[in-house]
């Protein structure tokens, strides 16, 4: 009998150390799995692009281009309108009054200056890509600024990237009313109605219809009130009346157009004199 308790004895020994190191085993793991995700929350989080809000703040502030720069850290504000905000990470904060802004003929470039008094601000705005070297951020504009604090010829270079901020004044739907100042009919449109655009501002996108064919494309503010719109991609159906259409996909895709909201119109005029004008439906 005692022999038979002993083995009992034994065999309950061994499934409790078992079961012990199964519970470890599991901790363990439960361990290691909250250390992974935390690790994996955190790279996410730092992963993020800038968010919706910062652009939306620039843009409600009124300034119209920003640019950032590393090895000293910079930034850069312009408000076209009103004036230049430059600060440096040790403790340069310079503003100024309007300045003056000077286009290439040939380029893609422009050249704001800007008097400090005694000296001056001139900032290069070059319109090519360029990375953030500390976030990786992606830029369509090339900036450099030289500063020249006090008048005496002892400059400071800084070089970063930067771009003109969105205009969520324009995120809506716009149906074309006029072409070249003559009012358009929408019966001429018996499909899909009159052609209609949908800017989608943070995305840089823009979809619709031209009156008859569907179209998706990309675009950008590529200066102060100047819209820049990629190629579209467009279906190929053919309809009875073409002569709008035609008209708005050789004026659009891959052209830039100044552009002016008002009164819950937006009127697009290329540089080749074609105005057209939407209203605001949404």
């Amino acid at each position: 009998m005692n022999k038979y308790l002993s083995i009992v004895c034994i065999c309950f020994l061994i499934l409790a150390i078992q079961v012990g190191c199964q519970k470890s085993e599991k901790k363990d793991s439960s361990d290691t799995k909250s250390e992974s995700d935390t690790t994996s929350s955190i790279t996410t989080q730092s992963a993020d692009p800038p968010s919706i809000t910062f652009k939306m703040k620039l843009w409600e502030k009124g300034i119209d281009f920003y640019a950032r720069g590393n090895e000293p850290s910079w930034a850069l504000d312009i408000d076209f309108d009103q004036g230049i905000k430059f600060t440096t990470m040790d403790g340069m904060n310079i503003e100024t009054a309007i300045p003056d802004v000077d286009k290439a003929q040939d380029e893609n470039i422009i050249r704001v200056r800007a008097e400090i008094d005694p000296g001056d601000i001139v900032i290069t705005i070059r319109e090519e890509s360029c990375t953030d070297n500390m976030s990786g951020e992606a830029f369509k504009n090339k900036v450099e600024v030289i500063l020249n604090p006090e008048g005496d010829g002892n400059y400071r270079i800084f070089k970063g990237c930067g771009q003109y901020v969105p205009d969520y004044s324009l995120h809506d739907i716009w149906v074309l009313t006029t072409v070249n100042g003559e009012s358009l009919d929408p019966e001429r449109f018996p499909d899909k109605g009159s052609p209609t655009f949908e800017f989608y501002v943070e995305e840089g996108r823009v979809s619709g219809h031209a009156g008859c064919n569907n179209f998706n494309g990309s675009f950008f503010i590529a200066e102060k009130n100047v819209i820049h719109f990629e190629p579209f991609a467009m279906t190929r159906m053919m309809c009875a009346d073409m002569e709008i259409e035609d008209l708005v996909s050789k004026a659009l895709p891959g052209k830039r157009m100044k552009y002016v909201i008002k009164d819950m119109r937006l009127t697009l005029t290329g540089y080749d004199g074609t105005e057209l004008v939407f209203k605001k439906v949404d």
